[in-house]
């Protein structure tokens, strides 16, 4: 199952949880600042991903933190959401449309680039 390393002080790591749960995605979360376990877990992985050098250099934390059942880390829920979705509906290409909004309140997730929009259902 995958895992959130995350915080309820993080708007960002709320609105991931919110995400998840409202498309019924399964994960394990992990509150970093409810103990040091969990905090020494994250800072494990955090400290060993190149992914985390550039939040390191600015300062930032590096959450929500999605570790994939296969072990890959990303900071990005519309990567995890995509994946994911495209995982549990068999679908191996994503449909495209014209669409320069967000419309997960159609069943939909996003992710807007500069060229398309690419929704997966």
């Amino acid at each position: 199952m995958m895992k959130l390393y995350g915080t309820p002080l993080c708007p960002d790591c709320v609105a991931a949880v919110k995400e998840l749960d409202k498309k019924g995605i399964p994960y394990e979360y992990h509150d970093i600042t409810g103990s040091t376990a969990e905090l020494k877990a994250f800072l494990a992985i955090r400290d060993k991903e190149p992914l985390f050098d550039a939040v390191r250099a600015v300062g930032g934390i590096g959450i929500p933190c999605f570790v994939k059942e296969d072990g890959t880390v990303t900071l990005e829920t519309a990567d995890v959401l995509q994946r994911l979705i495209l995982n549990i509906s068999g679908s191996s290409q994503p449909e495209v449309f014209g669409c320069e909004l967000f419309c997960c309140n159609k069943g939909f997730v996003c992710n807007i680039s500069a060229d398309a929009a690419f929704l997966y259902a």
